[in-house]
């Protein structure tokens, strides 16, 4: 993501955002290998649901945003490659 501060990923997945997704990955996978030794008090699996799930919320909420962007930026082009083809008829 640090190819281009400008570019339409980074517009939507801050560096922020990322690393937050990132850390919560390793402490699900602690969390899982604990499981599987059953060393694990229940409120700290609360805690971690809870924050996956806000994650996720905001994730979700970012990857349509992005999606439609994307959408938006490829009409855009078609519409330009249209109307730069019309001229030469």
């Amino acid at each position: 993501m640090t190819e281009n501060k400008k570019s339409l990923p980074h517009r939507y997945f801050s560096d922020v955002l990322i690393c937050e997704v990132l850390a919560w990955k390793e402490d699900r996978n602690q969390m899982i290998h604990a499981l599987m030794k059953q060393h694990l008090p229940t409120q700290t699996l609360e805690e971690l649901a809870l924050a996956g799930e806000c994650l996720t919320k905001e994730l979700c909420k970012r990857s349509t945003n992005y999606k439609r962007a994307v959408e938006r930026k490829t009409t855009k082009r078609e519409l330009y490659g249209t109307l730069n083809l019309l001229k030469y008829i």
